[in-house]
């Protein structure tokens, strides 16, 4: 028997429960024996659990060994054995990470070593601000977390702390922040009266606090996607015609959008028709859908049922009168199959729009029928190679059902890369215009490359069926395996050429540079040698004019002085007064002078002025001085011919 004090490390045990295994042997228990088996480490990873009463009870004996950071029997544990907790608090995360300013949020802590019990919390701070935790002694799980409050504050970020009743504080770098949550715009503004809608409200920091709600007026918005620059939600029904405010909630704060808008409710939308009403059992068929208001969806959907078997797909809104929708593929079994064509190929056709659900079983409602056709079968080329010569220019590729449930604008051939144009189909053919010169080799997705053909595929609907290769006339492929090569060759040459242009270009440059080079050193050294030349020339002439002034010979003087002498020798000049600058100034004077002047290097004008002269009282001196005059400017103008004329002619008149 095991009394309740035996404390033995437990291995393993019989099947039945009837036997332990010690290492020591085999031990016996008797039925009505009460065994404890525990480990002191689990569910206790840190000293506040260890040492906790209320996760560890006394009898289990349990101490913290520091040494090993691990909760253990004493026995298993050498040394750093603790029994009163000294390790600061942990703090690694708190939910949430943010509240709005005005406070209200309930915050949780989570750490490790967060007290042995709730008493041990003396203090809990959010960004320096007291975060009250005294009501929530309920929630608080030992040594884990601890969970307050919020209280108000501005906007700002900061640490999150819990200070203990034994002056132990927590450390980590968890932060909390206050913010105030704005909302300034939403999307779509109006929606059906039924509701449904998935609204987009955009905003800054609206993933702040624990509770966010959204609201269309009164009536909650059902919040799908919560980020901090928007949130998606989607709103219930109203009455039609009615507008209300869009409003969120955080943590029980209202925000309004700023500028006021309201979401407007207004009559669902109608599908009047579907055209055509028919499509291929792989889908991909194109539907034009006509109605009204069909713009407020923002997701409108079209649903197809056989034997209680839905497909859907998404449809493109065009305006608010029309949209289109491409066919559903209805994969079904071949048992589900077999009853569909059983039942004729009919299809119940509905519309998924927001929160309208009439529209859900729309043929029903409005009697009208939509059948599903087997899907088209193409003939693969002859040896998986059709040759094209081009005359005529076109394409024709053999098939059968091939326009049931299906128009030309569901249809696209491919040849290698490039579209075959203007498609017609029968039932039995589809013809089209293939491009002028072959496509590169390969299919749509540069595959099927092996025989350097391209390869024709034909994307029906939903379908893609591979019909083989077209030849074009020629070695098409040859011709480019010859022109790479040569364009190729004419790069390397033109770069070769052009490389060899810049060298010599360069060569040349250089050359040029040092003739310049050469001819301005040349010219400075010329200037050099002629200035100094000039200099000693200079103080030459200084030093022989000073010597013969000194030098007891004939007078030197001036040459005005000279030309004066000479000109006027024996006569008295008498120097007239000159005119002023002002007078000089004068347009008319100037002209008048100009006049005169031209006048007197004009023989007929000389021959008048000098009769003029011998026939006037002016006396003798003066007519001498006018002369001289004459002759100085005569001289002075290079009139020597007309100079020597008159001093030899006039003195015999």
């Amino acid at each position: 028997m095991i009394s309740r004090s035996m404390r033995l490390p437990c291995v393993n045990g019989s099947a039945d429960g009837s036997e332990l295994f010690w290492c020591s042997g085999i031990l016996k228990v008797e039925s009505l024996t009460t065994v404890i088996l525990y480990k002191c480490s689990v569910d206790r990873p840190d000293c506040s659990r260890c040492l906790s009463n209320i996760t560890t009870p006394p009898v289990l004996m349990c101490i913290w060994c520091s040494s090993q950071s691990l909760c253990a029997v004493i026995e298993s544990c050498n040394q750093g054995i603790q029994k009163v907790c000294t390790a600061r608090p942990q703090i690694t995360l708190t939910v949430p990470t943010s509240g709005p300013i005005e406070g209200g949020t309930m915050v949780q802590i989570i750490g490790s070593d967060l007290g042995q019990r709730f008493s041990d919390i003396e203090e809990v701070k959010l960004a320096d601000v007291l975060c009250d935790h005294g009501g929530y002694e309920d929630q608080y799980i030992v040594g884990e977390s601890v969970t307050c409050m919020a209280g108000s504050s501005v906007v700002k970020m900061g640490p999150v702390s819990v200070d203990l009743r034994d002056d132990r504080t927590s450390q980590g770098d968890v932060m909390f922040s206050y913010n105030d949550p704005k909302l300034t715009s939403f999307f779509p503004e109006i929606g059906p009266a039924s509701g449904g809608s998935m609204i987009t409200i955009n905003g800054t920091d609206l993933d702040t606090g624990r509770d966010i709600e959204a609201f269309v007026g009164s009536e909650p918005c059902s919040i799908t996607t919560i980020q901090p620059d928007y949130i998606k939600c989607i709103n219930v029904n109203s009455t039609v015609n009615s507008s209300h405010t869009v409003m969120m909630r955080f943590d029980s704060h209202s925000r309004a959008t700023l500028d006021g808008t309201e979401f407007i409710y207004i009559f669902d939308p109608e599908v009047s028709d579907v055209d055509p009403k028919r499509s291929i059992f792989s889908g991909g068929n194109t539907l034009t859908i006509t109605g009204a208001r069909l713009n407020i969806i923002m997701r409108p959907q079209i649903v197809f049922t056989v034997d209680n078997q839905e497909s859907t797909e998404i449809c493109e809104i065009i305006d608010a009168g029309k949209m289109i929708c491409p066919s559903p593929s209805l994969n079904f079994t071949q048992t589900r199959r077999k009853r569909a064509d059983e039942a004729g190929g009919l299809v119940d056709v509905g519309f998924i729009m927001d929160g309208v659900t009439e529209l859900l079983t729309w043929s029903m409602d409005n009697e009208e029928t939509f059948q599903y056709v087997q899907d088209p079968e193409y003939d693969q080329f002859e040896g998986g190679v059709s040759k094209y010569d081009g005359s005529p220019s076109l394409l024709i590729l053999k098939g059968r059902n091939l326009n049931e449930g299906s128009q030309e604008i569901d249809v696209k051939v491919y040849i290698g890369t490039e579209l075959c144009g203007n498609i017609t189909l029968t039932p039995g053919s589809l013809v089209c215009t293939p491009p002028e010169n072959s496509p590169p080799a390969g299919d749509i997705n540069g595959e099927r490359t092996e025989r350097n053909l391209p390869f024709v595929i034909v994307q029906h609907a939903n379908l893609n069926i591979g019909v083989g290769y077209l030849q074009y006339p020629g070695p098409s492929f040859n011709i480019i395996h010859v022109v790479i090569p040569l364009a190729m060759i004419i790069v390397i040459i033109a770069c070769t050429l052009f490389i060899f242009g810049c060298k010599q270009k360069l060569q040349k440059d250089r050359i040029v540079t040092q003739l310049e080079m050469q001819i301005a050193q040349i010219q400075n050294n010329y200037n050099d040698e002629m200035r100094t030349l000039f200099t000693n020339l200079k103080t030459s002439a200084l030093g022989f004019e000073g010597t013969v002034a000194s030098l007891p010979m004939m007078p030197i003087c001036s040459p005005s002085k000279y030309i004066e002498v000479f000109i006027y020798d024996g006569l008295q000049t008498i120097s007239g007064k000159m005119l002023s600058k002002a007078a000089m100034a004068d347009p008319s004077m100037s002209r008048a002078m100009s006049t005169f002047s031209d006048c007197l290097k004009k023989k007929e004008y000389l021959e008048v002025l000098f009769h003029a002269l011998d026939e006037s009282q002016i006396d003798k001196k003066e007519r001498a001085n006018i002369v001289s005059h004459i002759s100085l400017i005569l001289m002075l103008d290079g009139k020597h011919a007309l100079l020597t004329h008159y001093e030899r002619n006039l003195p015999h008149e």
